[in-house]
């Protein structure tokens, strides 16, 4: 969909954010990632886990969580 992308946990950074590596069409980005209230502490989130987060149309270098894939 747009306004979302894949991506891969490159860190844990605690307090509920990671850090991400985006595969979009920018060629992939860095992005800071928010886990979002419904998944914290419900869906644990790993290094290297791929995951779907959905993009801010006013910060570009930061994303939601919105699903985990196993």
């Amino acid at each position: 969909d747009n306004g979302q992308s894949y991506a891969q946990v490159t860190r844990i950074l605690g307090s509920g954010y990671i850090e991400a590596f985006c595969f979009d069409n920018t060629g992939g980005k860095k992005r800071l990632c928010h886990i979002r209230g419904k998944l914290r502490k419900k869906v644990w989130i790993n290094q290297g886990d791929v995951i779907l987060v959905g993009l801010r149309d006013y910060q570009d270098d930061k994303a939601d969580v919105l699903m985990k894939y196993l």
